[in-house]
């Protein structure tokens, strides 16, 4: 994977830290949280893992922290009846992939218009290629939030929400296009592409995050000078 330069590689260098140990440590103080449940600890790990392998785990900090706030299992989509946004979290999602995307990803049928993950990414404009990472990574054992799927040949939710298969995919697989969409500023039209509204709007959100990671970085690094 490969991306730019970052703060949290600086900040980590820095301290003398792994990359994904700082990733976490930051991403833990943006949501004002001490304790995590054994899932949102494994899979925060693994997004710290994952993002650290990029050239800049800065970006997929911002859009996981503008995009959920850091949550894993999870599920948005527009009621078609009011157009209001529905989210459902933790096994409700769960439940909702694998009873309405996984079988639709197994049939090559397109699922339901909904955003799955820690990152959002859309399922039915991305299930073919998503699964196809899925599989990849299983092999190489790098999905080790629900690891009992590990050697599985079968598709589950877990697998669809794995934070190691949103950064891969969204590195390997989105950004180019998205960059030639948006020229350098990609990131910007991450889930509006096509209308240059919210695109401005989602990267005023992106800038936000950006800050608030700058503040953290900084904050920490300083501390530990003083220390």
């Amino acid at each position: 994977m490969t991306l730019i330069k970052s703060l949290i590689l600086w900040g980590a260098s820095a301290l003398n830290e792994p990359c994904h140990n700082f990733f976490f440590d930051t991403a833990l103080k943006s949501l004002n949280k001490k304790e995590l449940s054994n899932y949102e600890y494994l899979s925060l790990s693994e997004l710290s893992i994952a993002a650290c392998e990029t050239n800049n785990p800065d970006l997929i900090w911002q859009i996981a922290h503008t995009e959920t706030r850091f949550r894993f299992a999870i599920v948005a989509f527009n009621d078609s009846k009011n157009g209001k946004r529905t989210i459902l979290e933790g096994k409700k999602a769960i439940e909702y992939i694998n009873s309405n995307i996984v079988p639709a990803v197994n049939s090559n049928i397109k699922p339901p218009n909904v955003d799955i993950g820690p990152l959002q990414i859309n399922a039915p404009s991305h299930y073919s290629k998503l699964s196809e990472i899925v599989f990849k990574y299983k092999k190489m054992n790098k999905l080790f939030v629900n690891n009992k799927f590990i050697k599985s040949t079968s598709l589950s939710g877990y697998d669809l929400i794995s934070p190691y298969v949103q950064v891969a995919y969204l590195v390997d697989e989105m950004s180019s296009g998205l960059s030639e969409l948006c020229d350098k500023k990609w990131v910007g039209c991450y889930h509006s592409p096509y209308n240059k509204y919210n695109a401005s709007k989602y990267l005023e959100n992106i800038k936000a995050s950006g800050e608030k990671l700058k503040n953290i970085v900084i904050k920490r690094v300083i501390s530990s000078d003083i220390k």
